[in-house]
């Protein structure tokens, strides 16, 4: 066995001892020692094509060779070695056409870093490489060829225009232009020929690389239309209206819930024709042919979540092609409105069967699909865009269509209310055609001249809002469906801004009222995915109820709301520990019961609102101090065990500094202040102890602000034990814990620069200011501690 085969065994040994936890961190720790390795990132790069290696150790491998490249090819912080690059650069291509997808997937990350930093001048040969391995008998081998290629131009994407990109662009499209387009002529003859002989196994393999040649071809048309392709696109587009309309079972997902290639090609081929709709509609001759097209799938697509993506990018070509002042008759005939209304934006704004499953299954990832999008395209919020362009094309003819469908769903839930889903289509529809534009911070900014919205409000929502609320199963004339409470906050938060000063706080005792847990879900241990969402919306009504301004100054006063934070704040950290606890006692032992508890007791929503509180209250919080720390103690605690969702700890920390910041002033503030670190301390401690490096950062922070809340001009015992650690290079070596290091040696310095340099401290944080004045990314902290060490330190000591 020769010394690289000896390294890559002991290194693979190491990576496979990271899977349990008895061994875990000892290996972290022995990866950390091999990372000085000059071949390091090389011995994991053949570790992951080792076909003889376990996968999931081969899997590992690419995972930290793609984060070591991430972390050290730059040169910044301990450079790879050139040899060690040249060496990863000449293998790499092989071994992306070898491996297995998933470690593919992996690998194509760490050449876009590495194409980031070297293409083309560290890297001129790539291209002909590439072009040279493109084969017109092996399908396969081109896949993983293409893969490089798309990881190479992604990156053009989002990059601002410069002279080096443009460089960069046209040393590509002279390499490359004409062969991706006989390789895109070949794949298709393939894929006609596989289709015939009905072979599913190449179609799947030629589809994952007509995929990635659409992929593409965005990407190299990103920034302008280069004149190969305005030369070539009666070839292009013919291909894309084909495939378009292609339909074969041998590609069609068998799941309901993950889409096909042919479900993915279809959408990327939309991105495709929204970017030359937008970018460059005076060449997009054959737009009107794809608008019948898109149209036409739209109409029959099915409602299963596969298509959703799909669905999502197709509405979203309709609604660029109706920005176009050129193409705007396309939609203006009557029939052809009513046609869209009712056949395509209608059915992507109800509320599907799948879509409730949801909602009782994973109620976070309800409200976040709901209110974020994520990473799941929203075919509701798709149809919503759509109808608000309508809205601008033809703002008479597309409110009264709108508004007949509004009349008759309400009708229909007034005759039985059981029909709960007409009305939540209705209320939906109204907020897309009433509001044009809406943000976070203060809502719809912009409502349709023909609707009135406030009697709307008042007929049609103020009930649901102010109603008890039912179950999904039994809904009556006195209560209101859950679903439809969520509508009324959402009509409600979304347009604040018609409702007056008073009007607002008028509504806020109801939203205090709403949050409190009264039902008995969490002490039976079960979980209530109503209950969930609607202290979600609730929270996010709040929230931004508390966000919003006039003349540039907060609306809301710590007076205004002086009177009820103190409940507000109860019954959100109720919300946020009774769901986790209803979301623990769940089948025990499940493992799925462990990513729910994150979900449910980490919902960073109801932990924004407390923020937020606390932000607006200020001072009117000082006599609750207790309280709100002994809720807040109890909450980190949880979050240390359960620790995933991480804004919800940002929250949570940024709430713990407001508390500290308005009510621990100095003089009238040290009995809070006091309070504060008797119930921080401990749980700080066994942070730093357990090393737990998400929080750390968050931890020096207020601890500093803690120590600058102290009067005087001496540390505080207590913080005496922090410095010692703090000092030592290993907490210097995460980047992420440096801004908050220097405030907390700052805020020593401020209080012990008579004391430094004879506790022997001063040659210390000298020697930090010298580290990290080496690295661009901590230059000016270095000097921010620099600066303060001067200050503080007397001239005869720095002598």
């Amino acid at each position: 066995m020769t010394q690289e085969e000896q390294s890559m065994a002991e290194i693979a040994n190491i990576l496979k001892q990271t899977f349990h936890h008895t061994t875990r961190k000892a290996a972290e720790q022995s990866l950390q020692v091999h990372e000085s390795r000059p071949d390091f990132a090389y011995l994991l790069l053949q570790i992951s094509s080792n076909e003889n290696a376990e996968q999931v150790v081969r899997y590992a491998a690419m995972v930290h060779f793609k984060n070591t490249v991430k972390k050290y090819w730059s040169g910044t912080t301990g450079p790879v070695p050139d040899e060690t690059k040249n060496l990863i650069k000449e293998n790499i291509l092989r071994l992306m056409i070898g491996v297995p997808p998933r470690i593919q997937a992996q690998l194509a990350e760490a050449v876009t870093i590495i194409a980031r930093e070297d293409f083309p001048e560290r890297w001129p040969g790539l291209m002909d490489q590439l072009v040279g391995s493109l084969s017109d008998t092996n399908y396969e081998n081109n896949l993983g060829v293409l893969q490089i290629a798309h990881a190479v131009t992604k990156r053009w994407r989002d990059q601002y225009r410069s002279d080096e990109l443009w460089s960069e662009i046209l040393f590509v499209m002279e390499r490359f232009n004409q062969p991706f387009l006989e390789v895109f002529k070949y794949t298709d003859t393939l894929i006609d020929r596989m289709k015939e002989q009905r072979n599913g196994k190449a179609l799947k393999v030629l589809f994952q690389t007509l995929n990635i040649i659409i992929k593409l071809f965005y990407s190299l048309n990103s920034q302008d239309l280069p004149d190969f392709y305005e030369e070539n696109l009666g070839v292009f587009m013919p291909l894309f209206q084909k495939y378009l309309q292609f339909k074969d079972e041998l590609l069609e997902s068998d799941s309901p819930e993950e889409a096909g290639e042919l479900e993915k090609l279809k959408t990327g081929i939309c991105d495709i024709l929204t970017l030359f709709t937008t970018r460059y509609e005076e060449f997009f001759n054959t737009l009107p042919e794809f608008v019948s097209t898109v149209w036409e799938l739209l109409t029959t697509v099915g409602p299963e979540p596969k298509y959703d993506t799909f669905v999502s990018r197709a509405i979203g070509f309709l609604t660029s092609v109706g920005r176009q002042a050129r193409h705007r008759g396309l939609f203006l005939e009557a029939n052809v409105l009513k046609s869209i209304i009712e056949r395509i934006v209608i059915p992507n704004l109800r509320l599907r069967e799948v879509d409730l499953e949801l909602l009782e299954d994973d109620p976070m990832e309800f409200v976040r699909r709901d209110l974020e999008g994520g990473d799941h395209e929203s075919r509701r919020r798709s149809a919503s865009d759509l109808i608000r362009i309508l809205r601008d094309l033809c703002e008479g003819e597309t409110t009264q269509l709108c508004s007949e469908y509004v009349a008759e769903c309400l009708k229909s839930y007034q005759e039985d209310r059981q029909k709960w889903v007409d009305k939540d289509c209705a209320v939906n529809l109204y907020m897309a055609l009433a509001g044009s534009y809406s943000s976070q911070k203060v809502g719809a900014v912009d409502t349709n001249t023909f609707l009135n919205v406030l009697d709307f409000f008042t007929h049609n929502v103020v009930e649901d809002l102010t109603s008890a609320v039912g179950s999904q199963e039994e809904v009556s004339a006195n209560n209101v469906h859950p679903i439809l409470k969520v509508d009324a906050v959402k009509f409600f938060y979304t347009f604040r801004t018609k409702l007056d000063k008073s009007q607002l706080l008028a509504m806020f005792p109801a939203l205090v009222d709403s949050l409190a847990v009264r039902d008995d879900a969490a002490q039976s241990g079960k979980i209530n995915p109503e209950r969930t969402m609607l202290a979600t919306y609730y929270a996010v009504c709040i929230d931004r109820l508390l966000m919003m301004r006039k003349d540039r100054q907060p609306l809301f006063s710590p007076e205004d709301i002086s009177t009820f934070a103190r409940p507000l704040l109860q019954n959100l950290f109720s919300s946020i520990e009774k769901l986790a606890v209803g979301a623990t006692d769940m089948r025990p032992g499940s493992a799925s019961t462990g990513e729910l508890v994150m979900k449910l007791g980490e919902n960073d929503f109801l932990m924004k609102a407390v923020m937020r509180t606390i932000m607006t209250a200020k001072g009117a919080l000082s006599p609750h101090v207790g309280m709100v720390i002994e809720w807040q103690s109890r909450i980190l605690e949880h979050v240390m065990t359960h620790a995933g969702n991480p804004r919800f700890s940002h929250y949570l920390f940024e709430s713990i500094a407001a508390l500290i910041k308005f009510t621990c002033k100095p003089p009238s503030g040290s009995e809070a202040l006091n309070k504060v670190e008797q119930s921080l301390f401990p749980h700080f401690i066994r942070i730093c102890e357990q090393d737990m490096g998400e929080f750390l950062p968050y931890v020096f922070q207020v601890w500093a602000l803690m120590l600058e809340m102290h009067p005087g001009d001496e540390v505080p015992d207590a913080y005496k034990f922090v410095i010692s650690p703090v000092l030592q290079p290993r907490l210097w070596e995460s980047s992420g814990n440096v801004p908050a290091l220097v405030r907390l040696l700052k805020a020593y310095l401020a209080k012990s620069g008579n004391t430094v340099a004879k506790d022997g401290q001063l040659v210390q944080i000298l020697g930090i200011f010298k580290k990290l004045i080496t690295s661009r990314q901590h230059e000016g902290h270095g000097y921010e501690l620099l600066t303060a060490t001067f200050l503080a330190v007397p001239i005869s000591d720095m002598e």
